[in-house]
């Protein structure tokens, strides 16, 4: 890239009445589409997760096809800043799991354990990542129509944003990392048997365009809908090369200003590959989010930012959410496996 020096999603979870806080995905159809497929269930709660099948209110099974399918304990990469959790399969191999994460969503990207490599995208990679993106889809994750007749669909996750500007990109000679890179990042993919989020690692991140480390460079953003919490995704975030997080610079402190209503906070990022949250003083349509401090980077000193996402104020909250799921998890029986699990850890 192009300087002389050269890491999403760990939302902050809410406290429950039942003294319980957790994250889940699926989240905003579970309640529309179980009578007619079964999809994956990832569900989060401190340290341990969870893969299950969802059927019905009534038939919450674990996952036996997937190789994590009971409770797994997490780290932390602190060699990439990604975070995982490992386990073995009956072959004696070992796996790990990267999650990325944000309210509502859990998304695993399994590898084989072993050292992070420098490897380029294959041409079916990119051509892959551009399939999805041009194929018609549907943007209603409320509700399952799939767009060919074997089942098969892919919806872009809504993110909110209208539309997105910068102060400056970075332009090199194979590709631009404007600020349009930050929208459209988590896409569903569907078939007749499940759901699955996923993340868009071939779209590169937005990265700031001026010499240094970009301080005083801002985004301007306008949403579809008065909302006061966004989401944040820090960094390069790419799973297929993931040293580049480390090596590019991350946004430390950033601050958001609004004019209706009118406000002015400094918020911090965690340098760590998630999704942070964050709680604005008031609904607004439209912020500028400007860089006030930088994590340097090992290599380069551009500062990158790969994804961020709107909460829409129509939808069910979190909270509302999170009730409902732990009541259905408690009915099936479910929540009584877990707590058993958990007391393992």
């Amino acid at each position: 890239m192009k300087k002389k020096i050269f890491v999403l999603f760990l939302a902050s979870l809410t406290q429950l009445y039942f003294a319980q806080s957790f994250n889940f995905s699926p989240s905003e159809y579970i309640d529309y589409v179980y009578p007619t497929q079964s999809k994956n269930f990832i569900y989060k709660d401190s340290n341990v997760i969870l893969c299950a099948t969802f059927d019905s209110p009534n038939n919450i099974n674990f996952d036996v096809n997937y190789p994590g399918n009971y409770l797994r304990k997490l780290s932390t990469s602190t060699d990439s800043g990604y975070l995982y959790y490992t386990y073995k399969l009956e072959d004696g191999s070992s796996y790990r799991d990267y999650i990325l994460e944000a309210k509502g969503i859990i998304i695993l990207c399994q590898e084989e354990d072993k050292n992070i490599t420098k490897i380029s995208l294959t041409d079916f990679q990119k051509w892959s990542a551009e399939f999805w993106k041009t194929i018609k889809y549907d943007t209603d994750l409320r509700r399952y129509s799939p767009t060919s007749e074997n089942g098969y669909g892919v919806w872009i996750y809504e993110d909110g944003i209208k539309s997105i500007k910068s102060s400056s990109f970075l332009t090199e000679k194979n590709d631009t990392y404007s600020a349009m890179n930050l929208k459209d990042k988590i896409y569903l993919q569907t078939n007749l048997e499940d759901m699955n989020y996923a993340y868009d690692s071939i779209t590169p991140p937005w990265v700031e365009g001026v010499n240094g480390y970009g301080i005083g460079e801002w985004l301007d953003i306008d949403f579809k809908y008065k909302s006061d919490e966004l989401q944040i995704l820090n960094g390069f975030v790419d799973f297929r090369r993931m040293y580049l997080f480390k090596e590019n610079s991350r946004v430390k402190t950033i601050l958001v200003e609004s004019e209706t209503p009118k406000f002015s906070k400094e918020y911090e990022l965690e340098d760590l590959v998630k999704f942070t949250v964050i709680k604005l003083p008031g609904k607004t349509d439209h912020i500028r989010i400007t860089i006030k401090d930088v994590y340097k980077g090992e290599k380069y000193d551009d500062t990158c930012i790969s994804s961020i996402l709107i909460t829409d104020p129509s939808k069910p909250s979190f909270v509302e959410q999170q009730e409902k799921i732990k009541q259905i998890l408690i009915e099936c029986g479910v929540w009584e496996k877990i707590e058993e699990t958990k007391k393992s850890y």
